[in-house]
C-alpha cells in the first residue's frame, strides 16, 4: 500500500506487518517510519501533509507527520477501515 505526499516530493509505503516508511521520491531516502500495529489496507494524507490516516482491520488511525522525527498517533476510530477522502 502506498501513498503520494501532497508536496510530490515524498511517498508513505506500507510493509505487511504495519510498518509505515516516508521515502523522499527523488533517491528513496527514509524521512520517517511509523508503526500502525497491523496490516495497513489504506493510507491517505491530509491534502497539508500535516496528517496521515492509516486504515487498518475495522480502525482508522490518524496520525500527525508534521515532525518527522516524531510522528504522533492522534485518534484511533473504531468501525471504519478504509479512508476515502479528507472533508
Amino acid at each position: 500500500i502506498f501513498a503520494f505526499h501532497p508536496d510530490g516530493k515524498a511517498i508513505a509505503v506500507a510493509d505487511d506487518k504495519g510498518k509505515v516508511t516516508l521515502h523522499m521520491l527523488a533517491g528513496g531516502k527514509p524521512l520517517m517510519v511509523l508503526d500502525a500495529g497491523g496490516p495497513v489496507t489504506s493510507l491517505l494524507f491530509r491534502p497539508d501533509g500535516r496528517r496521515l490516516v492509516t486504515g487498518e482491520s475495522e480502525v482508522l488511525k490518524v496520525w500527525d507527520v508534521a515532525d518527522r522525527k516524531n510522528p504522533k498517533l492522534l485518534t484511533e476510530l473504531a468501525g471504519a477501515s478504509r479512508p476515502k477522502a479528507w472533508l
